[in-house]
């Protein structure tokens, strides 16, 4: 979550219902991930200006700390697990991940 806050979010953070789109996982599920960081100082809860019922999150400078600080690591994982595949299919799994995150 905090990895798609730092690569995926403008200043003023995205909404649960965004972050869930982009990590493919139900809004519940980013609900209990959000409260769980904000409780570690890692990401703030705001009211989002355009609509009272949503809330955004924002990394706190702690978080984007923390992503910043393991995001080398983050990036050789993803390559090994890739390292594998040709890049064609590399082409592939993104465009399926694509569909996948567009539905």
């Amino acid at each position: 979550m905090l990895a798609t806050l730092r690569r995926s979010a403008p200043p003023e953070g995205l909404t649960l219902g965004e972050l869930a789109a982009l990590m493919a996982v139900t809004p519940p599920a980013v609900t209990k991930r959000v409260d769980a960081l904000n409780v570690r100082g890692l990401l703030d809860r705001l009211p989002d200006a355009a609509d009272r019922r949503a809330i955004r999150a924002r990394l706190t400078a702690a978080g984007r700390e923390v992503v910043d600080a393991l995001l080398p690591q983050h990036l050789t994982h993803e390559e090994r697990l890739l390292a594998g595949l040709s890049a064609g299919e590399r082409q592939t799994l993104r465009t399926l991940l694509g569909r996948i995150r567009a539905d």
